[in-house]
């Protein structure tokens, strides 16, 4: 896994965690324009919603701090993804919270803003105010992210000229052995991780098995 996006749990209106929810009587924010995968609309069983905001940031600040990303880079000079295009994926994913408070996936290279598209019931803006307004944000966003392009660019470079990272290597990338499935946690985390390393092995086994009774010809060949 290259990249990763978050999101939080949302009960939308139709789904079986929103009939749920509502026949516990648990709280559900009214305002739909929340709905969006990313904002906190119900109350969590074991954590307030700033705490469960907190967790959500954080989790992106762990993937896309400057150490994690500069082990993508390594990854992808040893295979997988080109490093240039990991390194736009990580200016998109990563400069869209970073500079435009969205999501990635409500955002894009540049934000588009249209000053008769407005939410129901909020009043258009000034043309005198929007413009100027819009143009002074473009102009400020743009340049926060070239600057981390360039940040990017410069990570990226000194990552591919490290002596020997033809060779690297790391537990994600490392080929898995039946040793790691019983020491590594994010093969015994859950009961749902633990039937996958036993069915993986089950499998293995019946594939294993299947060759082993093909019959081997010796001395024939297409023509």
């Amino acid at each position: 896994v290259d990249l990763l996006e978050f999101f939080i749990l949302t009960p939308l209106p139709g789904s079986a965690d929103h009939r749920d929810l509502y026949n516990k009587g648990v709280w559900m924010d009214p305002d739909m324009n929340k709905y969006d995968l990313e904002h906190i609309t119900t109350g969590h069983p074991t954590m307030s919603a700033e705490e469960l905001q907190a967790v959500y940031d954080k989790a992106w600040d762990i993937v896309y701090s400057p150490d994690h990303i500069r082990t993508l880079f390594r990854r992808a000079a040893v295979g997988g993804a080109r490093p240039s295009k990991v390194m736009a994926m990580v200016l998109w994913f990563h400069g869209s919270l970073l500079y435009e408070k969205l999501h990635p996936l409500q955002s894009g290279l540049f934000r588009r803003k249209v000053r008769t598209q407005r939410r129901y019931g909020m009043p258009r803006v000034n043309p005198l105010i929007f413009y100027p307004m819009r143009a002074w944000e473009f102009t400020t966003t743009s340049l926060k992210l070239y600057l981390y392009y360039r940040r990017l660019r410069r990570m990226q470079m000194e990552v591919l000229a490290e002596p020997g990272i033809e060779d690297y290597t790391d537990v994600a990338i490392a080929p898995v052995t039946d040793e790691d499935t019983e020491s590594l946690e994010m093969f015994q985390v859950s009961d749902a991780a633990k039937a996958a390393v036993k069915k993986a092995k089950r499998l293995s086994n019946i594939i294993e098995k299947a060759r082993a009774d093909i019959p081997v010809r010796v001395g024939s060949a297409a023509r």
